[in-house]
């Protein structure tokens, strides 16, 4: 990932060296991001454990090179961002392939193990790569249509076809916060494409099916039926018997409940950035010692630990970089994907502190920033 985000600022640097110009399109709505890079930076002023607030500027890098790098690539054009698109989604095909065929000879095995928390051995993380499945498959159904209104019929239906196998893969992996992300963003497609179409009754017709899909999908997989039991079992055991220990979703609210603490001790500034760690395990020490320390997690809601670190106005400046991008001269109006994107990522972060990862930080900026590079010369 780092290699290819430097070739990437590389690019620019040669592109830069030949034209010595930006390229057109608005330019601000690329250097928004970088506000995200400089809400982290100012946010260690206060900090002591500056060991983990230079890893989270590390980890924010991109947000600053990135943008300013896209200024001076050129306008994508339709055929050159559906290719990379189209690629991306080959590139997760074949990574679900290898996931199904590591089910299907541990087939017993896989299943048992949804019932202690586990999930199918996966390329990367398995909730970030539920997230790009997540993105994939709606890519095969966005790249259905503009091929087909090209005439391009073959390529067409394989991204059709490609973007159903990753669907069906999609309920058999079970990740919920890719599921939750799928769902959210197909929905909003789905209105996008009744605004802007006026097809009422293939949007209903559709909304029924949305519906349909995961009753039918619960029934189907063994692995989706034992992963709705564990979850059950988890929060009965979180919220009626107060089990904190070894279970996933009991971990996660806890997670919360230590951030939101710690962000009580100033919600206006943050704690600082780089004091998130220590203050979270200080609270897990003094109020939760029966908490085996294998188990303390830092706060997995990407708001609450942005909260926690930059108080309220860290999380207020926080949405502004993330909302510019979308809201600036109605870009959600100019593409179906791009809405579905934007959605995908943002309910990712009520579950994940998803920018406090290599692969959140490098999925969400580049294909952030490849549709707005597509996006800024299009009405």
């Amino acid at each position: 990932m780092s290699i290819g985000m430097i070739l990437i600022l590389l690019d620019a640097v040669w592109t830069y060296s030949q034209n010595r110009s930006v390229s057109g399109g608005n330019h601000w709505v690329f250097l928004s991001l970088i506000l995200i890079f400089f809400i982290y930076l100012i946010g260690g002023i206060h900090t002591e454990d500056w060991s983990f607030y230079l890893e989270r500027l590390r980890l924010k890098l991109p947000f600053l090179l990135l943008p300013i790098a896209f200024l001076f690539i050129k306008p994508l054009q339709s055929k050159t961002y559906f290719f990379l698109l189209f690629s991306f989604l080959v590139l997760v095909s074949l990574g679900s392939v290898y996931c199904l065929s590591d089910y299907l000879l541990h087939f017993t095995e896989r299943n048992e193990n949804y019932l202690k928390g586990h999930v199918l051995v996966t390329p990367v993380n398995h909730i970030r790569f539920s997230l790009m499945t997540a993105y994939a498959a709606l890519i095969g159904f966005y790249l259905y249509r503009k091929w087909l209104a090209l005439n391009l019929k073959f390529w067409a239906f394989f991204a059709l076809f490609l973007g159903a196998f990753l669907l069906v893969f999609l309920h058999v992996l079970a990740v919920r916060s890719g599921l939750l992300a799928f769902y959210l963003a197909g929905f909003c497609m789905l209105i996008y494409d009744v605004y802007t179409q006026k097809r009422w009754l293939r949007g209903f017709s559709i909304f029924l099916l949305f519906i349909s899909l995961p009753i039918a999908a619960y029934y189907t997989f063994p692995t989706l039926q034992q992963k709705v039991s564990y979850m059950r079992y988890d929060l009965n055991n979180f919220f009626y018997q107060q089990e904190k220990r070894q279970l996933s979703d009991s971990r996660r609210i806890l997670s919360w409940q230590v951030g939101i603490q710690v962000a009580a001790e100033q919600p206006l500034v943050g704690i600082g950035i780089g004091d998130v760690k220590k203050k979270v395990f200080e609270i897990y020490e003094n109020d939760y010692s029966d908490q085996p320390k294998t188990e303390w997690m830092l706060p997995h809601n990407q708001f609450i630990f942005v909260y926690a670190g930059l108080g309220l106005f860290g999380v207020v400046l926080f949405l502004v970089a993330i909302l510019s991008p979308f809201l600036y001269k109605a870009y959600f109006l100019r593409d179906e994907l791009f809405l579905a994107f934007n959605v995908i990522v943002w309910s990712s972060f009520l579950s994940e502190s998803t920018l406090e990862t290599q692969l959140g930080v490098c999925f969400y900026s580049i294909f952030l920033l490849l549709a707005l590079a597509y996006l800024k010369n299009r009405k």
